[in-house]
C-alpha cells in the first residue's frame, strides 16, 4: 500500500466510513509505518491551521448522543409528516361508516303531522269512469 492510499484509508477510518476489517488493516499499517500516521496528523493539523480552524476536542459520548438526537428528530419529523394523513384517514373512515349506515337503513314512511290530518275519501261510492266502448262527449 502506498502512502497516498494510507492517507485515504486514514480519512475514511476517522470519518467512521469503514468496516471492522478495514479498521484492523489500518491499525496493522499504523504499527508497520508509524511515520505515515505522524505525517498524516501533521498534514491535518497544518490544514486546520491554514483554514483558521482550531482543533476541536469532543467528549467521548459525543457521537452516541448526536446519533440519539438525530434518531429522535427523524421520528419527530416522521410523526409530523404522517399525523395529518392519519387524521384524514380516520375522518374518511368515520364518514364512510356514516354513509353506509344511512344507505343500509330500511326506508320508513314518516307520517307528518297528526294521523287525523291525513286525506280521506269523502264517500265510499265508486266513481263511474267511462269505458272504452262508450264515446266521449266533448
Amino acid at each position: 500500500m502506498t502512502k497516498h492510499e494510507f492517507f485515504k484509508l486514514a480519512d475514511s477510518v476517522f470519518d467512521l466510513d469503514v468496516s471492522q476489517k478495514e479498521v484492523a488493516a489500518f491499525e496493522l499499517l499504523v504499527e508497520q509505518n508509524p511515520e505515515w500516521m505522524e505525517e498524516w496528523v501533521d498534514q491535518k493539523a497544518a490544514l486546520q491551521a491554514m483554514l483558521g480552524c482550531p482543533p476541536v476536542e469532543s467528549s467521548p459520548n459525543f457521537v452516541p448522543s448526536l446519533m440519539a438526537r438525530w434518531r429522535a428528530q427523524k421520528v419527530r419529523l416522521s410523526l409530523q409528516h404522517w399525523t395529518p394523513a392519519a387524521l384524514a384517514a380516520v375522518a374518511a373512515a368515520v364518514g364512510l361508516i356514516a354513509v353506509l349506515q344511512v344507505i343500509s337503513a330500511p326506508m320508513q314512511s314518516a307520517t307528518f303531522g297528526n294521523p287525523e290530518a291525513e286525506a280521506k275519501l269523502e264517500s265510499t261510492e265508486s266513481i263511474p269512469f267511462p269505458s272504452l266502448s262508450e264515446p266521449l262527449n266533448r
